[in-house]
């Protein structure tokens, strides 16, 4: 699966990122419980269902997140999933 970090995605609670992903995945997570999210924007306050897991990436360890399940999600170069993009003084972090 493809991912974009995006450096406009500052969502996180209890210091974890928050990714959002296509509903179409969302059998994945059936039996994963439900956490509420309240999501700030510039002119809107929402609040969002997310589970909380754990991913895997390529290259990489396991890191516990909060996914959210989008019906629809459009991502540059097909991507299928946003991700959080952190920068951190020894270099860059994919959360």
């Amino acid at each position: 699966m493809k991912g974009y970090l995006d450096s406009g995605n500052l969502l996180q609670e209890n210091g974890l990122p928050v990714l959002f992903l296509h509903k179409k995945y969302g059998s994945v997570f059936k039996d994963k419980d439900i956490h509420y999210i309240q999501m700030e924007g510039i002119s809107y306050s929402n609040t969002i269902e997310t589970i909380q897991t754990q991913v895997y990436l390529a290259g990489c360890q396991k890191h516990e997140v909060y996914i959210c399940l989008q019906q629809e999600i459009r991502l540059p170069m097909h991507a299928q999933v946003l991700f959080k993009y952190e920068s951190y003084d020894d270099g860059v972090k994919v959360c």
